[in-house]
């Protein structure tokens, strides 16, 4: 009987010994897996944040120009007088003033993400001119209307090269999580 059991733990041990390292070696690669699972869900969320920041601050500054050209029709049709032009650029001034954070934030991560680019250098020059012109607009709209709307004109054209180059970018970060995706699902 001590054979028998001599014979049994020597061939069910090393047995064991296997088995218990293979499960050891598959937790292994289970944790591994998981971090990585985790570390991409958690990049493309990111990605995500950013191409939504960037919408929205495109969206706000749309906003923003519809708003200061329907007061700048008013104030050059006479609707609108000096204190309620000046109500809309103490407004215009404070959102502005809020998207300045908010754009710098967004290049400085996408600069972090993407990597330092002319694109996001000339986004954030864009979106610089588009906010100094609408000021420009609003501080003068009730008493110059004509120069008020060159000034508005200019930073329509500043908003569409921010916009362009968002959209850009935005293109760039779906492709960043579209990757990512097929990186998991593989």
């Amino acid at each position: 009987m001590k054979t028998g059991r001599a014979f049994l733990l020597i061939f069910l041990l090393p047995i064991l010994a296997v088995a218990g390292l293979a499960m050891i070696i598959n937790m292994g690669a289970l944790y591994s897996l998981k971090q990585q699972h985790s570390t991409g869900i958690s990049e493309q969320r990111s990605d995500l944040a950013l191409l939504n920041e960037a919408t929205r601050i495109s969206e706000e500054m749309a906003a923003t120009q519809q708003l200061v050209s329907n007061v700048l029709k008013g104030a050059d049709a006479g609707k609108l007088d000096e204190s309620t032009v000046y109500h809309v650029h103490a407004g215009v001034v404070d959102t502005l003033a809020g998207l300045t954070g908010r754009v710098t934030a967004l290049v400085q991560s996408l600069d972090f993400l993407l990597g330092k680019s002319a694109n996001t250098a000339a986004m954030q020059s864009d979106y610089e001119e588009y906010r100094n012109f609408v000021i420009m607009a609003t501080d003068i709209a009730a008493i110059d209307p004509k120069i008020a709307g060159m000034h508005i004109a200019q930073a329509r054209d500043h908003f569409v090269d921010f916009s362009q180059r968002a959209h850009h970018i935005a293109v760039q970060l779906g492709e960043r999580v579209e990757q990512s995706g097929a990186t998991a699902a593989s």
